[in-house]
């Protein structure tokens, strides 16, 4: 057999959950950056479905796992859209927390000739439940990519005290890869990506 059949073949009899963030991501090439307060034209726009987790998750189900996505998203059209796009790409999105009263989360990622930002509003991932730690004892894989802080306390927490628990993957991510915080926390994992 050959590794990506092998590959495939493991990952369709696990049961895998990634958790993190769900959002519009809105792509901003520029091709002179503004002085401060100044303007500049955008060249190229794109808006697609994002989120760590959300990218994550999509590609794991096109190798063929059997995976499932634990986030956030708001009670709007954002939120839905993103919902359906997970699922069409094969995601179970039953573990997704659809929020109302909040925005679904969106990243804005300006694009320079010298560099690149990823502008976060969190919006519902912010709210991500830590009560709902315990889901994780139901897979064989937790993939952990940029969690809100109290989410990831908890989660971790709840790791150390369980006898029998999935293999954790860890991605900080972004807002907390240079936490204080996460360099404490980083034995939790089995695998820090």
């Amino acid at each position: 057999m050959h590794s990506l059949e092998a590959l495939k073949a493991a990952l369709a009899a696990k049961r895998l959950l990634v958790i993190g963030g769900l959002n519009l991501d809105q792509h901003l090439r520029v091709d002179e950056r503004p002085v401060d307060d100044g303007s500049a034209c955008i060249s190229e726009y794109e808006l697609g479905f994002g989120g760590h987790a959300g990218n994550c998750a999509v590609q794991l189900a096109r190798l063929g796992a059997n995976v499932s996505v634990l986030g956030a998203v708001g009670v709007d059209a954002d939120g839905e859209a993103l919902v359906a796009d997970l699922e069409s790409c094969g995601v179970d999105t039953s573990y997704i927390c659809r929020l109302d009263g909040h925005h679904t989360g969106r990243v804005v990622i300006p694009t320079f000739p010298d560099c690149r930002y990823m502008l976060m509003y969190r919006g519902a991932n912010e709210e991500l439940d830590p009560d709902l730690v315990h889901l994780v004892t139901e897979f064989d894989a937790v993939v952990l990519f940029d969690p809100p802080l109290r989410f990831a306390e908890a989660l971790l927490d709840f790791l150390e005290r369980g006898p029998a628990r999935p293999r954790l993957y860890w991605n900080p991510g972004g807002l907390l890869a240079n936490s204080p915080w996460t360099r404490t926390r980083l034995g939790c994992a089995d695998v820090v990506i």
